[in-house]
């Protein structure tokens, strides 16, 4: 088994950083942000801080130059450490997964993803992507939820490469590795297909999709040859956060108080990336951590998309806390997308 340097600005990687464990890899998990070392308490230690509750330099220090000289992977969305990680500790890039900026992150309702090895595109697939917090599209306009669409079709598959080529080039000139997203404009001046926001390095919502039923996930990091049936066995994959106030509002204050997290049963559990959660081990319970109110992200998998949908929202409906938060209409706009895409373009996923 591998060891994995996990660092994470929030909570935003934690959950990824438990999948590897659960796989049987050694990882060390640090947050940026000393709140939001309340998600996962039970499970995570804290990390050393100074008397302006930031990172110990000498423990950034001592962790880094460890991860280079052992030869760790490095997971992190932190842009201010992922540099220091790059320039200062000299992780290779065949060892570190982080993330980029690009002028536009992708805004669109149909998108392109996939997993970028360093040289090139592979294991596409296709998202359909619902945006605003709430049903009917309302609310703050983000990504309210996802469906993961694994492309069988040759000429699907093709196309989608042609797109994006000029930005999988760009992204190999910057020595990148990791989860990429697409947006994509089908109705254009040209009449060509163009890029419309790209979002690189653990796209929210994206990587909960994509890593729903992967359970190799340390050895995709390695860059072992996966197939496309052991990353996406399901045709389709559903995602959706079920939250409570103040998320998705980001400033909000931190509403410190905490519930138990009820109404599921293990198997329900197992269907949910947990965020703003912690453990009470006497107890034995799951409870909210108090934080941004991002509890998780359901995940529902299946080869029709009917089946993925009901599996999620089942998951979203059973989950008890106070003042909960998830769209209700997800997933409604995934068989008119891909009706639409047959018949106007003659494309099938």
């Amino acid at each position: 088994m591998s060891k994995f340097l996990v660092v994470s600005h929030t909570h935003g990687l934690l959950p990824f950083g438990h999948r590897l464990q659960r796989e049987g890899h050694t990882v060390q998990p640090i947050v940026v942000i000393k709140q939001f070392e309340s998600a996962w308490h039970g499970k995570l230690k804290p990390s050393p801080r100074d008397s302006k509750s930031l990172l110990s330099e000498d423990f950034i220090r001592e962790t880094f130059t460890q991860a280079r000289s052992e030869g760790w992977t490095v997971l992190t969305d932190s842009f201010q450490l992922e540099k220091r990680l790059r320039e200062e500790f000299k992780i290779p890039p065949s060892h570190l997964y982080g993330r980029l900026r690009f002028p536009d992150e992708p805004s669109s309702i149909l998108r392109v993803g996939g997993w970028f090895d360093g040289d090139r595109m592979g294991h596409l697939f296709g998202l359909i992507v619902e945006r605003g917090a709430w049903h009917g599209g309302m609310g703050p306009d983000i990504d309210g939820s996802l469906t993961l669409i694994r492309i069988d079709n040759l000429k699907a598959k093709s196309l989608m490469e042609s797109i994006i080529q000029k930005e999988v080039d760009e992204l190999k000139s910057l020595d990148f590795r990791g989860l990429v997203q697409f947006g994509l404009e089908f109705q254009t001046e040209t009449g060509s297909p163009q890029v419309k926001g790209v979002g690189a390095g653990w796209p929210s919502l994206v990587t909960h999709g994509f890593l729903s039923e992967l359970d190799t996930f340390g050895q995709l990091l390695h860059q072992d040859h996966l197939d496309v049936s052991q990353l996406l066995p399901k045709k389709f994959v559903t995602v959706l956060p079920v939250s409570r106030p103040p998320w998705p509002t980001a400033k909000a204050r931190f509403r410190f108080s905490t519930d138990p997290v009820e109404g599921l049963t293990p198997q329900q559990m197992g269907r949910v990336f947990w965020h703003d959660v912690q453990v009470d081990q006497e107890a034995g319970q799951l409870r909210t951590a108090g934080l941004d109110g991002l509890i998780g992200v359901v995940r529902g998998a299946a080869d029709t998309s009917q089946l993925s949908l009901a599996l999620a929202l089942e998951t979203a409906t059973r989950l008890q806390i106070p003042e909960k938060q998830f769209r209700t209409d997800a997933g409604q706009q995934v068989q008119n997308t891909l009706a639409q895409l047959e018949q106007k373009f003659e494309l099938v996923l």
